[in-house]
């Protein structure tokens, strides 16, 4: 009997400051470290907090996967049902966490954002990825 378990890869950890309103990119993660490399279903937790409802800040958190590190190679992981696995915070909510299960099939994955604050104050965004791993 095979016994499998999750291992939590940290993708993004970051806060969006008041003047952060156009789209960074982090740098992507290889999957290869982690386990064999092909079409895989992923969990992914997407969470969102910041400090007031009152600030007018919103962001936009986008996965996505490549077979190198090229910035234009990177494409949107989607779900079974062909969806693509873009959250969001909306403006003046102070929290939001998704979790989605994704499917993999490229080495490398990243979580590109955009925030569009608007009067101030922080976004925290937290992307943890799980892969199913094979217990040892």
């Amino acid at each position: 009997m095979h016994t499998r378990s999750s291992l939590a890869v940290e993708v993004v950890t970051t806060s969006l400051l008041s003047s952060a309103t156009s789209t960074a990119v982090p740098t992507a993660i290889d999957l290869a470290n982690y386990f064999p490399v092909g079409k895989r279903e992923v969990k992914f937790l997407v969470a969102f907090v910041t400090s007031s409802t009152a600030l007018g800040n919103a962001a936009t958190v986008i996965l996505e996967e490549a077979t190198s590190t090229s910035t234009t190679a990177f494409t949107t992981i989607v779900d079974a049902a062909g969806a693509g696995g873009t959250y969001t915070l909306a403006a003046n909510a102070l929290s939001n966490v998704a979790e989605a299960n994704l499917f993999v099939s490229k080495r490398y994955i990243r979580a590109r954002y955009v925030g569009t604050t608007s009067t101030g104050g922080t976004i925290g965004i937290v992307v943890t990825a799980f892969p199913l791993v094979r217990a040892a």
